[in-house]
């Protein structure tokens, strides 16, 4: 999915508008993969009937019940890797939600601010 951009340039003494399109934001490649709820080890195949595990993509974010789309993603922090993540979920079509979320090492835990889930990476 692409998104337009709007740039201006400046050329003498005239203002020149040009629209370009930029790629959308995309998970970074640290958090793609599929999570489980809690610290116990998580293999894969993860159980059908669990409504727990997430799974990240590029584009999106798939849940149980919902598919998270990314609008913004802001790098706060290499060590430990941190992410502000804005996106939009398909359950409430045009409301962004912002969640940070914790990488480290096989632990990721995501947090609005007033809730927050700690999962581990499936292997």
């Amino acid at each position: 999915m692409l998104t337009k951009v709007a740039v201006r340039v400046v050329i003498g003494a005239s203002l020149v508008l040009i629209m370009g399109a930029t790629p959308a934001p995309r998970f970074p490649k640290e958090l793609q993969g599929t999570w489980d709820l809690g610290p116990s080890s998580c293999k894969l195949p993860v159980n059908a009937d669990s409504d727990t595990p997430i799974r990240i993509e590029a584009g999106r974010l798939a849940g149980y019940e919902n598919i998270d789309s990314p609008k913004r993603i802001t790098r706060v922090s290499k060590k430990p890797s941190v992410w502000v993540i804005s996106s939009e979920s398909n359950i409430a079509p045009g409301m962004v939600q912002d969640e940070v979320f914790v990488l480290v090492d096989d632990y990721l835990t995501i947090t609005t601010g007033e809730t927050a889930r700690s999962y581990r990476r499936c292997r």
